[in-house]
């Protein structure tokens, strides 16, 4: 399979240019290119991540899926006794 690389545009404003420079100088890479790949990049794993704690957080507020885990725990327990 070929690795397609589709090329994007978009017009930045003060506040994008800014942050371009800092994470240039961060990342010690200025290229627009690199910049934006890693940025792009670490914004889908921190709202992946976001979503996971969020899923994580009902699960642990909600009584029936509790009571499930500590069934389960029991369980599991019993069966490494053995």
């Amino acid at each position: 399979m070929l690795d397609c690389m589709a090329v994007k545009t978009f017009r930045t404003d003060a506040e994008t240019e800014r942050a371009l420079e800092y994470l240039g100088g961060e990342l010690g890479d200025n290229s627009f290119t690199s910049i934006v790949r890693y940025s792009l990049v670490e914004t889908e794993r921190a709202l992946r991540r976001a979503a996971l704690r969020a899923e994580a957080k009902a699960l642990r507020e909600n009584p029936a899926d509790v009571q499930e885990m500590r069934a389960v725990m029991e369980d599991m327990e019993a069966l490494s006794a053995w």
